[in-house]
């Protein structure tokens, strides 16, 4: 009780509005579970991992039910204030928690190992998209993107056809970014597994909820777009969080 402040409402609501914002911009429709895919989870974590639990919770579950409710989705909202609640308050929890689990002289070696890892993932998952097929979807490979702020800019659809070369040119990129970041502050690469800790809460959250909706099949199809917003997610939010803490020196994020 009282872990949220007067001081923490304004965070709240410029935070939930961040989130809703992301979540609502750009949207992939998912037809087998009437669903979407999006780009929430950077804001999701980028909120928890620079005021914690408590704000993580109250606007990823917030923004994101509000993103549902007000781009037809409505169906989602509920589960979506809970699931997307609990993963920001894992990720804004977890993180906090963080300690020094090898000595200074090693983290820096386990960050960089944990952010490979993450690249290797990345490829594969990407490699994965490109060959399979999901049944309603024809593959990962190309899809509709609908890029809607409600009420503030019009549709519109874009196609893109991403190559195994691609997803790897993407993953090499992103590990480069996270090795800079790494580079400057180690503990850095330690976040990856806590933000994917919070992301599998999501896809299994959102599994179970659409297999009640919709059933066992149709809840599969949605798994690996939920893995590509949690990747999504684990990349940029680190690098935000950072630029956000270095922007606004009076923002402490985790100290460890």
């Amino acid at each position: 009780m009282g872990r949220i402040y007067a001081k923490d409402i304004s965070i709240i609501a410029i935070g939930s509005a961040l989130v809703f914002l992301a979540t609502a911009s750009i949207q992939v429709y998912i037809p087998a579970t009437k669903g979407y895919f999006n780009i929430g989870e950077v804001m999701v974590y980028t909120i928890a991992l620079l005021f914690g639990p408590y704000v993580g919770a109250v606007c990823g579950g917030v923004g994101s039910a509000l993103a549902d409710l007000a781009t037809g989705y409505g169906i989602f909202a509920p589960a979506t204030l809970v699931i997307k609640g609990i993963e920001g308050f894992i990720v804004g929890y977890l993180s906090r928690k963080v300690v020094k689990i090898a000595e200074r002289r090693y983290l820096f070696t386990l960050s960089l190992m944990i952010a490979l890892i993450f690249l290797m993932t990345f490829i594969l998952f990407g490699s994965i998209a490109y060959f399979g097929g999901f049944h309603e979807l024809t593959a990962l490979r190309t899809f509709s993107i609908t890029l809607s702020i409600p009420k503030v800019t019009p549709s519109i659809e874009v196609y893109l056809s991403l190559s195994v070369l691609i997803w790897m040119i993407i993953g090499i990129v992103a590990f480069i970014a996270l090795f800079m970041l790494i580079k400057r502050d180690p503990v850095t690469g330690l976040l990856i597994p806590i933000l994917m800790i919070g992301g599998l809460e999501m896809i299994i959250g959102y599994f179970l909820y659409e297999t009640v909706l919709y059933g066992y099949a149709a809840a599969l199809i949605e798994i690996p777009w939920n893995i590509g917003q949690m990747i999504i997610g684990m990349t940029l939010a680190p690098i935000l969080a950072r630029i956000i803490e270095e922007a606004v020196p009076s923002i402490k994020r985790n100290k460890y």
